[in-house]
């Protein structure tokens, strides 16, 4: 890990920036993280899996907007979908796994050259964040930001969302305190990844859209959503056009708080 992400991690532990809470630990495979002798749904843990909001975090959209994002590419998957967002003009935030950039190259070109899509930071390895060392969760954000800044032309990201929206007061300080990320979290689940697994179906998914995009338009919703498979996309394709039927405005997650989707700071952190 280059010297100068450890350094600025190291000023932001000295400055007292980096709360000292205990990490976490799962019980067993896939379950939600657990903190030994503290509440996680309560300051100063404050764990995003047990619905608390940390200050600077994005749940919401603005009222009457429904902000758009994928997580978990760039994949086999991803062509399917990037051919939809781009035939319907759709803008859109991409929450990219470092891994799967590497491995998938030509998805991800074709969304930041072509779509002009927002890229974002999904980690490098998709782990429990929560569940790592402070120098871990550097790498984690770090090499992932490295790879988008070398294949973009130097854009830093300035949004990432946790895998498994696993993330901490501990995690998103350092997050924002060494690379200024700004975490995105959401406030409806699709649950569209477990189609596959048979844990939801098309046709729920269709019901709950129908459900939230008729309910109040306060807040906005920030809705769960996946390019991780043919089924996961289309389930997307099938409820896109009830967004304005409804009377939603669409927007890239990236750009719901009238930003911009990179950010102009830390790119000494990135450069050779």
């Amino acid at each position: 890990m280059p010297q100068k992400w450890k350094d600025a991690l190291k000023a932001a532990e000295g400055a007292g920036k980096i709360p000292s809470i205990p990490v976490s630990r799962q019980t067993s495979n896939g379950a939600t993280p657990t903190y030994d002798g503290h509440d996680p749904g309560a300051q100063p843990v404050c764990s995003a899996s047990y619905q608390c909001r940390l200050p600077g975090q994005l749940w919401d959209a603005p009222d009457g907007v429904i902000g758009i994002s994928f997580d978990d590419g760039p994949l086999s998957p991803s062509a399917n979908l990037n051919a939809f967002l781009h035939d319907n003009g759709i803008p859109s935030t991409h929450f990219y796994i470092g891994t799967s950039i590497l491995q998938d190259s030509g998805n991800f070109k074709y969304a930041f050259e072509t779509l002009k899509a927002d890229i974002a930071v999904h980690t490098w390895t998709h782990p429990y964040m929560t569940t790592l060392s402070n120098e871990q969760v550097v790498a984690e954000l770090g090499w992932t930001m490295q790879l988008i800044y070398d294949s973009t032309g130097g854009k830093v990201a300035k949004y990432w969302r946790p895998p498994y929206g696993d993330t901490d007061a501990r995690v998103d300080a350092i997050a924002h305190e060494v690379f200024g990320l700004t975490a995105v979290i959401w406030n409806h689940d699709t649950d569209d990844w477990q189609l596959t697994t048979g844990g939801t179906t098309q046709e729920q998914i269709n019901s709950h859209f129908d459900e939230w995009l008729s309910g109040s338009k306060s807040p906005g919703l920030i809705c769960l959503e996946h390019e991780l498979s043919d089924q996961s996309v289309q389930a997307f394709k099938n409820n896109y056009h009830k967004f304005a039927e409804k009377g939603w405005t669409v927007q890239s997650v990236a750009r719901l708080s009238g930003g911009q989707p990179y950010q102009s700071h830390h790119a000494d952190l990135f450069q050779k």
